[in-house]
Parts: structure tokens; C-alpha cells; sequence
């Protein structure tokens, strides 16, 4: 009885650490898209765990001058499969500057309360502006294109002013879709192949940069 148990232990702390370190940060996306100095901004951390339950156990974040700490600790079960999660963190208005986003995701054995494992999972960043009000009206005022419709169903049509750009679309966890240069005036984008929702896009010249929100119903 006594070597059955300690055998049963030893495939517990082994499924432990087989665990540990196999959870990745897949992307990143934030509200609102252009933060203002009387904005809350909220974060958003898509992450994918190889097994079990995948809530969070333990979430925290913190700022220290233009860098952005944020941390999650989830308990993950025996059972082997893909769990997906989206962590998110707010952030009350910062001051006007460039500021970066860092990210560790950690998990470990459940159930809960949960360990960490000695390295963490993964650790990824990304960086972002905060702007004053008056900075956003010109952003604003500054469109290059008209995008209709949107709402799409099958296809929005991108009219600019100026060529050429790059032309991206970003679903809502930040992941590139789509990245094309555009010549023409004018640009039809086919978007049967990326499902409903919200997504993000945005256009580029050496002369401005442009983003703003489509829908796909």
C-alpha cells in the first residue's frame, strides 16, 4: 500500500512539473485604443494553458513610473487539454508619456490554492502612448480613409486619400489577421474569412499613422 502511494506522489509531482512552464501569452489588446489623460485603461492578456481548469487564482498589477507590472497565477488540473483565458487588469488615468506592458503568466498544480513554479511560464510586453485631449481631436481630425460599411457582414470597402499604406487588421487579443500594401484609392477587403466581431485595424504611410475599430456581424 505504502509503495502504491508514494508511486501515485511521485506521478503527481511529476505531472507538476511536466506542467510548469508550458503556458504562453498569445496576445495582447487594450481599451480604449487611444488613451487619454482622463481615460481608465484596461488591459487585456490572451493565454492558453496545456491542461484542466484554467481560471486565475491570483492576478495583480502595478505601476511604477511608465512601466506596467502585471501578474497571474493560474491552477491548472490533470486533464490534458488546450484551456484559453483572457486575463484583464485595469489601470486608473496615467500622465501623458510612452509606457510599457509587461506580463507574467505563471501556473501551477490544483487545486487551489495554487504554487507557482520556480520560472515562470511566459513573459511578454508590448508599449503604448497615453496622449493629452487635445493631442486625440487632431489624431481624430486626421483620418485618411472612410471605412464602409461598418458594421460589415461580407466586406467593408477602405477609401483613402492618400497611397500608398499598410493596411493591417488585429483581431480583439491583438493578433495579426491581415497585412497588405495598398496602391489603389480605393480598397475592398474581403472579411468572410475572419469570422464576427470586433477587430482592430489600422493604416500607415511614412507621413501618419491611423487606427480605429470594425465590427463583422
Amino acid at each position: 500500500m505504502s509503495k502504491i502511494y508514494h508511486t501515485f506522489i511521485l506521478l503527481l509531482l511529476l505531472n507538476k512539473t511536466i506542467t510548469f512552464g508550458q503556458g504562453t501569452i498569445n496576445g495582447f489588446s487594450y481599451s480604449p485604443l487611444i488613451p487619454t489623460i482622463s481615460d481608465s485603461i484596461t488591459f487585456y492578456v490572451d493565454v492558453s494553458l496545456p491542461s484542466g481548469s484554467c481560471s486565475p487564482y491570483i492576478q495583480n498589477i502595478n505601476v511604477t513610473g511608465f512601466n506596467i507590472s502585471a501578474s497571474a497565477l493560474h491552477c491548472v488540473g490533470m486533464l490534458t487539454y488546450i484551456c484559453n483565458y483572457v486575463d484583464t487588469f485595469k489601470v486608473g488615468p496615467l500622465p501623458i508619456g510612452n509606457y510599457t506592458f509587461e506580463m507574467t503568466l505563471s501556473s501551477g498544480f490544483a487545486p487551489t490554492p495554487c504554487s507557482p513554479g520556480i520560472v515562470p511560464d511566459d513573459t511578454k510586453n508590448f508599449t503604448f502612448s497615453v496622449v493629452a485631449l487635445t493631442d486625440l481631436q487632431e489624431i481624430q481630425t486626421s483620418k485618411k480613409a472612410v471605412v464602409s460599411p461598418n458594421p460589415a457582414t461580407n466586406y467593408t470597402i477602405f477609401d483613402f486619400i492618400e497611397t500608398p499604406v499598410e493596411l493591417s487588421l488585429y483581431n480583439f487579443y491583438g493578433q495579426l489577421l491581415f497585412k497588405t500594401i495598398v496602391h489603389d484609392k480605393q480598397f475592398k477587403l474581403n472579411t468572410k474569412p475572419f469570422g464576427k466581431g470586433g477587430f482592430f485595424y489600422s493604416y500607415s504611410s511614412e507621413n501618419f499613422v491611423h487606427s480605429g475599430k470594425l465590427i463583422l456581424e
